[in-house]
């Protein structure tokens, strides 16, 4: 898990940012405005390999993002 905090543009900049790192992570951001600083979170997908696994819950924009995984999906 990495986690970064006052990441700045939009959430396709980030996306895009990051290039490779895509394939091996997943990509959990909460980013207000491109002039405000954002959290964003990648969890390795070999420690959980579906996205489905994962709840994301914006406590506060920007700020604070509470990540909850579960060993299966939630169907």
């Amino acid at each position: 898990v990495i986690t970064a905090q006052e990441v700045h543009g939009s959430e396709s900049m980030l996306i895009d940012a990051l290039g490779s790192l895509r394939k091996t992570f997943h990509i959990i951001s909460s980013i207000p405005s491109r002039r405000a600083g954002g959290i964003c979170i990648l969890i390795r997908k070999s420690f959980v390999p579906i996205l489905e696994q994962i709840i994301s819950t914006v406590v506060v924009p920007g700020r604070i993002l509470r990540i909850a995984i579960f060993e299966a999906p939630l169907f």
